[in-house]
């Protein structure tokens, strides 16, 4: 009985295990913050024309972080998404 009971905790635990780094995955790919520079790379814009487009309410708000804007990266991704199904 010790021993089913051992292998079962040490399977729960390994299912735990796993998941947690599945979650930990997602975390990073989709909650990435950018910054400017990075916005711009990614869209294949200088940062200057990443600012004018703010400006103009054309990408989604972004956070401060002190001084600095930020955008997360899963809200850019649904922000292009669903430019290209207005075209």
């Amino acid at each position: 009985m010790d021993e089913e009971l051992v292998r079962r905790i040490n399977n729960a635990m390994l299912r735990i295990e796993a998941a947690a780094e599945a979650l930990h995955e997602v975390a990073l790919v989709d909650d990435r913050l950018l910054d400017r520079e990075q916005l711009a790379e990614l869209l294949g814009y200088c940062v200057r024309h990443i600012d004018r487009l703010c400006r103009a309410g054309r990408l989604p708000e972004g956070i401060r972080i002190g001084r600095c804007p930020r955008w997360w990266l899963s809200e850019i991704r649904s922000h292009i998404e669903n430019l290209n199904d207005q075209s």
